[in-house]
């Protein structure tokens, strides 16, 4: 198959022309290996769901971590934490079940959903699932806020 310029969705090194993900955002694997947030914030068609398909990929080859990945675009109109965080919560529950590799791991069961105030929710999640498994690194700011 010959390549082309894709200019909808992710694209494909074997099919699409593009630019290396290392080459563009070289220091991501270290920002995880060292438990520290970033966020990818360009325009639209610029590539942010290509460069997280292939850190997911990186991640789960090197064994280190396991990297599901999930879009969080369904929620994106919700406003108060109180419906937005319980949706967020149940996507990443649904990744995670059909994940090959995670699937026997229970995922945020014990939470009171009532009680959500911003992320320490999924934070509580997230510690549930690496309680003994697996290392991911926190949802929060430099300074602890959410």
């Amino acid at each position: 198959m010959r390549k082309t310029f894709n200019i909808a969705g992710p694209c494909r090194p074997a099919e699409h022309y593009m630019l290396p993900t290392q080459e563009r955002c070289g220091g991501l694997v270290d920002l995880i290996d060292y438990r520290q947030y970033f966020t990818i914030h360009t325009a639209r068609q610029s590539g942010k769901t290509t460069l997280l398909l292939e850190l997911t990929r990186q991640l789960s080859e090197a064994k280190k971590y396991h990297a599901p990945y999930c879009s969080l675009e369904t929620v994106q109109g919700i406003n108060d934490p109180k419906e937005g965080i319980p949706a967020i919560l149940n996507i990443l529950r649904s990744h995670i079940k059909f994940h090959p590799l995670l699937r026997h791991i229970p995922f945020a069961e014990q939470i009171d959903e009532s009680r959500f105030n911003t992320g320490k929710a999924i934070d509580a999640g997230q510690s549930h699932l690496c309680r003994g498994h697996y290392s991911y690194p926190q949802l929060s700011g430099p300074d602890g806020d959410r």
